[in-house]
Parts: C-alpha cells; sequence; structure tokens
C-alpha cells in the first residue's frame, strides 16, 4: 500500500515499551520514540509532532517551515465521521501538534510536554512569540473516526482509560 513511498518511510518498531499499569507513561514513551528515527536530522530540519488523525496543509507546513522556530497547528476538530466538524468554533479548534527545527527539538526534556495543557498557556509560559507560535487554519483532526468497531478499540487502547469500555 505504501511501496511508492517506502524511501521517505523510516518505520521504528518500539519493542521496549516499558511495563506498567500507568497508560501515560507508556503514551509518553512512544512518543520519545520518535527521536530514534530523528539520528540524522540536521539541526535546520523542520521536524513536526503529531497523531495520525491530525492531518495537516501542506500550506501550513511551508508556513511552519518558513518560520523556523516552534510552532503550534490549529486544526478543525471532526467527530466520528469526516463531515462532522464540532460546531463551535472554540470547542472546534484543536491545537495538539506542533513543529519545530531539529536544534530546537534537541534541546526540549519531553516531547509529550507541548501537547499537555493549553497550547496558548504554554506559549506564554515559554516566552514565545504568540504571532509566531500559533499556525492558524493549518488541517484537521479526525477524532473517532472509523465506525463502532474502531472506536471501542481505541476506547479500550489509548492512555484515556476513564473512556474505556468493559
Amino acid at each position: 500500500r505504501y511501496a511508492a513511498f517506502a524511501a521517505q518511510i523510516r518505520h521504528i518498531v518500539v519493542d521496549d515499551v516499558p511495563v506498567t499499569d500507568d497508560p501515560w507513561v507508556r503514551e509518553h514513551h512512544q512518543r520519545e520514540c520518535i527521536r530514534r528515527g530523528l539520528f540524522d536530522a540536521a539541526s535546520d530540519d523542520t521536524v513536526i509532532v503529531s497523531d495520525a488523525d491530525e492531518l495537516l496543509r501542506g500550506a501550513a507546513i511551508a508556513e511552519a517551515v518558513a518560520r523556523g522556530t516552534f510552532c503550534y497547528f490549529t486544526q478543525d476538530l471532526f467527530y466520528f465521521h469526516l463531515n462532522w466538524r464540532v460546531a463551535s468554533v472554540a470547542a472546534r479548534l484543536w491545537t495538539k501538534a506542533y513543529a519545530a527545527p531539529m536544534s530546537v527539538l534537541a534541546r526540549m526534556p519531553s516531547l509529550s510536554t507541548p501537547r499537555e495543557g493549553d497550547p496558548l498557556g504554554n506559549v506564554a509560559r515559554d516566552g514565545l512569540d504568540p504571532s509566531r507560535a500559533i499556525v492558524d487554519h493549518a488541517g484537521w483532526h479526525f477524532a473517532w473516526a472509523g465506525g463502532v468497531d474502531r472506536l471501542l478499540t481505541k476506547m479500550n487502547a489509548f492512555a484515556h482509560t476513564e473512556h474505556q469500555v468493559q
């Protein structure tokens, strides 16, 4: 299915996931393993940290590269179906995916921390320029898509254990 892109894909197998009952420890470990695939990244290469259901517009990626600094991507949030966008403007903006030059990423103690809490609060806390730290209209976050079976699989597999179905 992805053979045409094989030369561009670096598949990292994570076979040392911590044995713990804390799903957040496992999730953070998985995100830290992104670094394993960046061993030959140049200091000015832009690295995007996002989940598989967070899709970015090409123009937003180009904007992040041009800015050459840490920045978040604001995405429209969709639930369950590709055409079910969250109606409330305040609720539908998803801002967790981010990009940074490798030189910045290398100094970050955790790749998970930027995804935690309020991104605008993180921008203020880290002393970033809000006009350069947010790329608006950057793409789409398709949460909980794929039908009931996939929804149940996700609920029982991801770190938000409060959503698990027995």
